[in-house]
């Protein structure tokens, strides 16, 4: 008789990072991917479930349907909108009620801590290292993806406008300071399944563990030349003014400051020793940027 697939709880399923987790264990073909989501009977949820996904409705606020999603999982990786330290505390305390063996947590640092007190107001980054702190006080195997600069801001928060030489961008951020960069769709759910395969055979070394995602650290002036390069179009970009929110401001102002993964090496040569994939900006220019660049221009 074989045995029964293992599963791997995925929240956020049909949201970006966690969707790439969901293309990464499907391609591994080791985890049958339960996709958590807020709406079953979306277009995206029915999409997963066609393409061999479990799919489960549940809200990571509501306790009881958290323990419900990950019941009989292997392995999960949680992801959810913010503001999220409620809910990713329901998703520690489910994983330990129910025997959950890995829990795989998209975290970030305390600005708070790393500012020494200057920077109080980035709720989301508090949020994500506070959840991190709970999850490694219990008993449940763990780790903690540390994530940066998404190359997939360009296509959302900070997209490519055509003007007549080429294209432009606008963003509050620091042109010149560095940031530590990543494909998201690519990248997160490499580090991930990387870290699913190996965790039972290496969970000494994994267990409790940091792990930054990304291939490289450039500034975003530096992106944008290579952007332009391989759009073969000239791409410029420009600092504006900040969006008026606290929490976002205070997020700019903190990154020209410090390089909040100063001294660590990227990309983690300990993710790519388990086997974990990175890209590169050219890599995610033509493969991702160049198709959405020519699909909207052709509307």
């Amino acid at each position: 008789m074989s045995s029964p697939r293992r599963i791997a709880t995925i929240f956020g399923a049909t949201g970006q990072q966690g969707g790439s987790v969901i293309d990464a264990l499907l391609a591994d073909d080791i985890f049958t991917p339960r996709a958590v989501t807020r709406d079953a009977s979306s277009a995206a949820a029915k999409a997963l479930e066609a393409r061999g996904c479990e799919v489960v409705e549940a809200n990571a606020a509501d306790k009881e349907a958290v323990r419900r999603a990950v019941q009989g999982a292997e392995c999960h990786r949680p992801l959810t909108p913010v503001p999220e330290l409620q809910q990713g505390t329901n998703m520690v305390d489910a994983s330990k009620e129910a025997g959950v063996k890995f829990f795989v947590w998209s975290s970030l640092p305390s600005i708070k801590e790393i500012s020494g007190g200057k920077y109080t107001q980035v709720q989301h980054f508090e949020d994500k290292a506070a959840v991190e702190k709970y999850l490694k006080a219990s008993d449940v195997a763990n780790a903690s993806i540390m994530t940066g600069f998404f190359l997939e801001n360009f296509l959302t928060t900070m997209p490519l406008r055509p003007i007549t030489t080429g294209y432009h961008v606008d963003t509050p951020s620091s042109l010149t300071a560095t940031n530590t960069v990543c494909c998201i769709g690519k990248e997160m759910g490499s580090a991930v399944a990387a870290l699913m395969r190996n965790y039972k055979d290496k969970l000494d070394d994994i267990n409790g563990q940091n792990y930054i995602l990304g291939h490289g650290r450039a500034t975003l002036e530096e992106i944008v030349a290579e952007i332009s390069k391989a759009l073969e179009k000239p791409v410029t970009i420009k600092q504006v003014e900040k969006m008026g929110f606290p929490a976002l401001d205070e997020m700019f102002d903190f990154n020209a400051e410090y390089d909040r993964y100063a001294g660590k090496p990227c990309p983690d040569p300990r993710l790519l020793s388990l086997g974990a994939e990175v890209g590169t900006v050219n890599e995610f220019t033509e493969k991702v940027l160049k198709p959405f660049l020519e699909k909207k221009g052709a509307q």
